[in-house]
């Protein structure tokens, strides 16, 4: 009889086991079906940004010695994580719900559909609004269809809210001031 009790015991304890190695076998599996599921949303959303033409500071691999806008912010966690890049010739700015593909998108209070035109010929960089656009460069409001040239670490205000520094990352290094 004791050693009746012994074998079930025996037998239930290995059941028990087994079902604990199940459980464990289980979550280990999601936790790496999760794992896939975050690396796939995560490369979606980075497809996506590039779609609305930034970079995150994370993954910018770009020739840099381009001119870019690298955002401004209070929380040092998000200042200067976006960068839009500048490549030559003309690139757009405005609402990504236009009708004509915006290079750099943007929403928010005052932002216009077609909001400026960013010109990059020659290393100089030159910024137009479009209409009545509201861009402020170093605290100056540009007016309507004026052009102003921007140069290294200038900030740029789109509409109310989107303010960004200009880097001209091969200057920074004469000047020694940071490019990001």
């Amino acid at each position: 009889e004791a050693e009746e009790r012994a074998a079930k015991q025996i037998a239930e304890y290995q059941e028990r086991m087994a079902q604990s190695e199940q459980l464990i076998a289980g979550l280990n599996q999601s936790w790496a079906e999760k794992e896939r599921e975050g690396r796939e949303l995560e490369a979606q959303r980075r497809e996506l940004m590039r779609e609305m033409g930034l970079f995150m500071s994370d993954e910018y691999d770009e020739d840099v010695r381009l001119p870019q806008l690298v955002n401004l912010n209070e929380d040092s966690q998000k200042d200067g994580r976006v960068i839009y890049p500048l490549r030559e010739g003309e690139v757009n700015v405005g609402r990504p719900d236009y009708a004509v593909p915006m290079q750099i998108k943007l929403m928010g209070l005052n932002i216009e559909h077609h909001h400026a035109v960013i010109t990059h010929r020659d290393g100089q960089v030159r910024l137009r609004p479009v209409g009545k656009s509201r861009i402020w460069v170093n605290g100056r409001l540009l007016p309507p269809d004026a052009v102003a040239r921007v140069r290294h670490q200038d900030r740029v205000l789109f509409g109310n809210n989107h303010l960004f520094r200009v880097n001209f990352p091969h200057r920074a290094k004469v000047t020694g001031r940071s490019a990001a």
